[in-house]
């Protein structure tokens, strides 16, 4: 078009590719990749978008499986950090059934007269207690790293 010398709306509409332009991507056809689709989409494939979807069947249709992939991709995420924060809350109801569990054995081992045992308990008590405190704020910490 350049060497054609077109004037400046085509120039403008029709802008030069380059090799990045030609890349082909795999993102599209790999649901389980890291999914950054829209922001690789070159600028022929988003220029005058509402002209071209009512001229193309295709170009409309490829548009609607573009938009719903980005929405099934944003929801798989959604149901992920949901799943995350399950898991955490398990862990913390873990953590703290074997903190007690410790405890209880430390002091029947005291009762016994078992010191070696009740100090090596308390000792297991503590570990899962700190796990169990340490859990919900290193959650904060990643939900504040934005």
């Amino acid at each position: 078009m350049v060497s054609l010398e077109a004037d400046e709306i085509l120039l403008e509409r029709y802008k030069p590719l380059f090799d990045q332009d030609l890349k082909v991507t795999t993102t599209i056809s790999n649901p389980n990749g890291s999914i950054h689709c829209m922001e690789n989409l070159t600028w022929f494939w988003t220029m005058d978008i509402p002209r071209d979807a009512q001229e193309s069947d295709w170009m409309s249709e490829f548009h609607c499986v573009n938009w719903l992939h980005a929405k099934a991709v944003q929801d798989r995420w959604k149901e992920e950090v949901e799943l995350i924060k399950s898991e955490v809350r398990w862990m913390v109801n873990c953590f703290d059934s074997k903190c007690r569990q410790w405890e209880k054995l430390g002091a029947q081992s005291r009762e016994r007269g078992a010191v070696g045992h009740a100090v090596y308990a308390t000792r297991q008590a503590a570990i899962y207690a700190n796990l169990r405190d340490q859990c919900p704020m290193k959650i904060v910490d990643v939900n504040n790293s934005d």
